[in-house]
């Protein structure tokens, strides 16, 4: 039986259009993904059609959950959002890394897990092992 392969640290882009992996989310330098919907892939982040109501962008979102200073959540949060994307949206991962998907669902070591909806909601929260 082949062992599922280490999956990679995802990147992405949506903010910079003329470098050439804009809509893409990149892994090993590489391109890995193409996005083909901006609001599903930030859907998939945590962003709401709420927030876009109240004039939020979504790169503002991911800055303030996920990457200030003062973020609610870490970076380290952002790469089972990522993940959980491609496991719905690329056979190729599904096909690469699902293995080591499986064993990340249920296992957060995060120190910033909490009750909201952005944590409850993630995979790799504990309730997804009951």
């Amino acid at each position: 039986m082949k062992s599922p392969k280490k999956m990679p640290q995802f990147s992405y882009n949506l903010s910079i259009p003329h470098r050439d992996d804009f809509r893409c989310i990149m892994a090993n330098d590489a391109v890995f993904h193409r996005i083909r919907n901006n609001e599903d892939f930030y859907k998939a982040l945590g962003y709401t059609d709420e927030m876009t109501a109240i004039g939020m962008l979504p790169d503002e979102f991911i800055w303030d959950k996920y990457t200030s200073d003062k973020a609610s959540k870490t970076t380290r949060c952002l790469q089972p959002k990522i993940s959980e994307y491609l496991f719905n949206h690329s056979e190729d991962f599904r096909k690469e890394y699902v293995g080591e998907y499986t064993k990340l669902i249920g296992n957060c070591d995060s120190d910033r897990r909490d009750d909201s909806e952005l944590c409850v909601n993630c995979p790799m929260h504990p309730r997804f092992l009951y």
